[in-house]
């Protein structure tokens, strides 16, 4: 509530006053003062009853003479500050915030950056944290996962099985549901899927990192997830490391754009993501999908 609220009072009784032709009464308003030094730029609802109800203009606007408005029924006064202020629902409920941020990184080895995924995620007020190259094993504990966890985020993973290097996870914010989705597993890449949702989203993400390297078989693979996830999720986003120089163009450019392009999906990293300038990471959404619920970080 601004002072502008404070003012529309003052002038509905000015109004008042003028209708009645008893213009004496515009002396015995409040000043201009006790406007503006009200506490501050913004004040709540309450405290603006408590001090308008103070203020001798109400009290005179309120006058038999002036607004002819029984004396039983005190309660206007009260709906009119409160349908001036604007301030009020019928149930305000939980303040949600609807857009989500979205981030991913090629991290080489989490255990060992624990600190700074930390002080990534609260900076920039990640809420979920795509993870390529976790170098995370099958035989780590839950209390070493626990440990890499920031406060308030759980770590769903999917370490390499055979060998070193690789993983993929995705570190959600503990206000979404997760439900993991079961995923084929690939020769030419890593990948894991969740349902992430919450009260006003709901999307299916893949996490995915493919080594470098050209395997002939990696964009038959590729397609084939695309057709799997579109039969378990209408909006799906696709996140992480594909190791494919995306701004150069070439024959492996052309086959990844079309493989997207006949799946009615686009690529949404149009900036350098790779320590040479190009374009490696991937934000890969349906069309139809709701892309202003979305902000992306790289």
């Amino acid at each position: 509530m601004s002072p502008l609220f404070l003012f529309s009072v003052l002038l509905l009784c000015c109004s008042a006053a003028s209708r009645s032709h008893d213009f004496t009464l515009c002396s015995k308003l409040a000043h201009w003062s006790d406007v503006i030094s009200t506490p501050s730029k913004y004040i709540s609802t309450q405290e603006s009853l408590r001090y308008l109800h103070s203020l001798p203009c109400l009290n005179l606007c309120f006058n038999r003479t002036l607004l002819p408005i029984p004396r039983s029924t005190p309660t206007f006064k009260l709906a009119l500050i409160l349908l001036l202020a604007g301030d009020v629902d019928l149930n305000p409920g939980p303040v949600v915030r609807h857009n989500i941020r979205l981030a991913t990184t090629n991290i080489r080895s989490i255990r060992d950056k624990t600190a700074s995924l930390t002080d990534l995620i609260i900076s920039k007020t990640i809420d979920i944290l795509a993870v390529t190259e976790t170098w995370l094993t099958p035989h780590d504990t839950a209390s070493c996962i626990a440990d890499i966890s920031p406060p308030s985020y759980v770590f769903h993973h999917k370490p390499r099985p055979i060998g070193r290097g690789g993983g993929v996870g995705l570190l959600v914010s503990k206000q979404f549901k997760v439900n993991l989705q079961p995923s084929p597993n690939y020769t030419t890449f890593e990948s894991m899927c969740l349902n992430i949702s919450n009260s006003c989203f709901s999307g299916h993400f893949i996490c995915i990192y493919r080594p470098p390297g050209h395997p002939a078989n990696f964009f038959e693979q590729f397609q084939d997830l695309l057709e799997n996830v579109i039969t378990i999720h209408s909006d799906f986003y696709i996140v992480g490391d594909f190791n494919l120089h995306l701004d150069t163009p070439s024959a492996t450019t052309t086959t990844f754009n079309d493989i997207l392009a006949s799946f009615d999906t686009t690529q949404h990293v149009n900036f350098p993501t790779h320590i040479h300038g190009h374009h490696n990471n991937s934000l890969l959404l349906q069309k139809h999908s709701d892309t202003h619920s979305c902000r992306w970080l790289v």
